[in-house]
């Protein structure tokens, strides 16, 4: 068992997110590692935040409700952990040959409280070779790779146990929104 749960939000809800980004002239930055800092040798991207459009925001935050619901049904565990998101829902775009270099965690020394990921891909990214999976994710423990579609979302812990990282795409351009459901203190 991996506990990386697959999930498919609504295409649809996927384009307008799309649109909307590409759409904006101001409030979009060079993407943030782990670090909380721009190092671009780790991740390379332009990223802003969902919330910055309320109707956008609430349209995914429904779907998002629903899927988070059948991974706590699913396991037990996080029935009985009170789970909030408390940190900015982030919409990014990976250009061909960009990406999250470095293997990495979602919970560190500067984020504690994050218990579970969520990541939803908003469009199709095309591999190149039959086994590659680029623009997807590679899960380095569970030795998982996933490939970017529209509106596949996963679910997965945010510790040590799943290690991961983008795998680049060279040409095609691959677009998320990601988060973070946070242990309530």
């Amino acid at each position: 068992m991996t506990f990386i749960e697959t999930y498919w939000l609504d295409k649809g809800i996927c384009e307008k997110i799309i649109e909307w980004f590409e759409l904006q002239t101001t409030h979009k930055y060079d993407g943030i590692s782990g670090e909380h800092e721009v190092q671009p040798d780790i991740k390379r991207c332009t990223e802003t935040i969902l919330s910055q459009d309320p109707y956008l925001f609430h349209l995914y935050m429904a779907e998002l409700s629903l899927i988070h619901r059948h991974f706590r049904e699913k396991y037990d565990y996080f029935q009985r952990q009170a789970v909030v998101i408390t940190e900015n829902i982030n919409v990014q775009r990976y250009f061909g040959g960009e990406g999250y270099f470095a293997t990495h965690t979602e919970r560190d020394f500067l984020s504690p409280m994050r218990e579970l990921v969520f990541m939803t891909y908003l469009n199709d990214v095309k591999p190149v070779t039959k086994k590659g999976c680029e623009g997807g994710t590679e899960f380095i423990w569970q030795k998982e790779k996933v490939q970017a579609e529209a509106g596949k979302t996963l679910i997965w812990p945010a510790g040590y146990t799943h290690m991961h990282r983008g795998i680049i795409h060279p040409t095609d351009t691959k677009y998320i929104v990601t988060g973070w459901f946070n242990l309530t203190e």
